[in-house]
């Protein structure tokens, strides 16, 4: 899984330079792609902090004290 994560972050940033050398700049296709990607990210992050909090509400809630020593 992480090798492709790699060979799309490379294509990804070969493309970039070679937009950011070209006089037309990048395509709408390219941006949509780019705020697609940024929004994964951030929903991800959403995701994760949302599983956090949870995990803590519940441990707080239900008494355990597995978290702190």
């Amino acid at each position: 899984m992480f090798i492709y994560l790699r060979i799309f972050t490379t294509l990804f940033v070969q493309r970039w330079q070679a937009i950011r050398e070209d006089e037309k700049g990048a395509s709408t296709i390219e941006y949509l792609l780019l705020v697609m990607l940024g929004v994964t990210v951030a929903g991800l992050a959403f995701i994760a902090i949302r599983q956090a909090v949870t995990n803590k509400d519940n441990d707080i809630v239900s008494g355990s004290d597995s978290g702190s020593k």
